[in-house]
């Protein structure tokens, strides 16, 4: 049995299960522009990627290795499944930390000083329970993500696993060079070890990055308004 058929029979598993789900709407659900992208992929016209069975597995729990190799189970288990990031980038709570979480440090500066190089101290601290899991947040500057980041934002960010990042939401994205950009993240249809980094704005093209080039990756979890 081959990738195809074991991602044919998987398919057809998942619209057994749940109603009305179709090759369209799985296409939408795994954050592809093209509604036809699992139909080319069914129907051989398109190859399964590396990004394509990451995506599987996130959103629905098919196993990667399943369809790759055809061992294991189909369906992953659910406490492996998630994007938590086992190290806590934030040395500085080791030294003030003992009496428990004091909150979500907030910066001013970029990250790759604040938390990489450990050479900032906080400006203040977010003590919302629901934002417990994010690293830190920092003040954005430009308006590209305008309306929903504004330049003097501050936008709350959570480390992820780059290949357990849910296509479509915004992501805070440090390179291997010390970039820093905020954008909607998509996969590129085409290139198996590329993203494409969108301001949501479709009158401004995507730009293409290298997933080589990228050294972290934050969710964009909350935004604190400047106005």
């Amino acid at each position: 049995m081959t990738q195809l058929d074991r991602l044919k029979e998987v398919i057809e598993i998942l619209k057994r299960t749940r109603k009305g789900l179709t090759n369209q709407l799985i296409s939408r659900e795994l954050s592809y522009n093209s509604r036809n992208y699992v139909s080319d992929i069914l129907g051989g016209s398109k190859k399964i990627n590396k990004l394509f069975r990451e995506r599987l597995e996130v959103v629905y729990s098919i196993s990667r290795e399943w369809i790759v190799t055809g061992k294991g189970k189909m369906f992953v288990e659910e406490e492996t499944n998630n994007n938590t990031v086992a190290e806590q980038p934030t040395p500085y709570r080791q030294k003030r930390g003992r009496a428990g979480w004091i909150g979500v440090p907030i910066f001013d500066v970029p990250i790759a000083l604040s938390l990489i190089n450990h050479e900032s101290t906080p400006v203040g601290y977010v003590t919302i329970p629901s934002f417990r899991d994010c690293a830190f947040g920092i003040r954005i500057s430009g308006d590209e993500m305008r309306p929903k980041i504004c330049n003097g934002d501050y936008i709350l960010c959570k480390e992820v696993n780059i290949n357990e990042i849910i296509m479509g939401d915004d992501y805070l994205v440090l390179t291997h060079k010390g970039t820093e950009i905020v954008r909607y993240v998509y996969p590129h249809e085409k290139k198996d070890d590329y993203i494409l980094l969108n301001t949501g704005n479709q009158s401004k093209p995507s730009t293409t990055l290298a997933i080589s080039a990228i050294n972290k990756m934050y969710k964009v979890k909350g935004v604190i308004k400047s106005y």
